[in-house]
């Protein structure tokens, strides 16, 4: 298995555990789990004031064990989710930074090689062509929190997603990507529908491979 944060995402993500500065208040606040642990045990907490300073806390400290988990070598995909819908929860409506949506788009599921794996082993490609990717969901969420953010994603955020399709033959979903590509005026390149000629083909290899040995 690769390592799961590649060269180009450290590229794309240069100072990974510096974007907890990207939001405030955030960056203002403690990150001591004894400081939280004291702010909450307060005497005479002001409902106005020392419960928004405990959950900026929660927020700051839940964002850095995300950022401290996807710059490992090999992060769990499990594991970066579960710190990722925490974080969410967590922040509620307060927006959270762009890159951090990013970040789980990045890691919140397996490489495009071990999903083919999982995906053949499923029988997946055969017999769900509309849902052969068990993790489309995630990537879902996490672009539609980026778009939330109010920023428009990049031809190189779809294409993460469009690599995982493509590793599973979910052509379908790599159409619906487009279709999202052009309403948002996103401009598709040579990549783009490189990796949705490929969702095409592996589709139809791994089908006839199937009716060809009988399984």
């Amino acid at each position: 298995q690769g390592t799961r944060l590649s060269s180009s995402s450290k590229r794309l993500h240069p100072t990974i555990r510096q974007w907890a500065s990207l939001s405030r208040p955030y960056t203002s606040v403690a990150l001591e789990r004894d400081d939280i642990a004291s702010t909450s045990s307060s005497v005479s907490p002001s409902p106005s004031s020392s419960s928004t300073v405990y959950v900026e806390k929660l927020v700051a400290l839940k964002m850095r064990e995300l950022l401290d988990h996807v710059s490992q070598d090999q992060p769990d995909p499990e594991r970066t989710w579960g710190l990722y819908v925490d974080l969410n929860d967590y922040a509620g409506f307060t927006p959270l930074p762009p890159q951090l949506h990013r970040l789980a788009l990045l890691n919140c599921v397996p490489s495009p090689n071990e999903m083919r794996v999982l995906s053949k082993k499923a029988y997946r490609t055969v017999y769900f062509p509309h849902e052969p990717h068990m993790y489309e969901s995630r990537m879902r969420i996490a672009m539609r929190n980026l778009r939330a953010t109010g920023e428009t994603p990049t031809v190189e955020d779809y294409h993460v997603i469009l690599k995982q399709f493509a590793a599973v033959g979910h052509f379908v979903g790599a159409g619906n990507i487009l279709k999202e590509m052009d309403i948002l005026g996103i401009q598709p390149d040579a990549r783009t529908f490189g990796f949705c000629l490929q969702a095409i083909a592996h589709r139809f290899t791994v089908v006839f491979a199937a009716v060809t040995t009988g399984k």
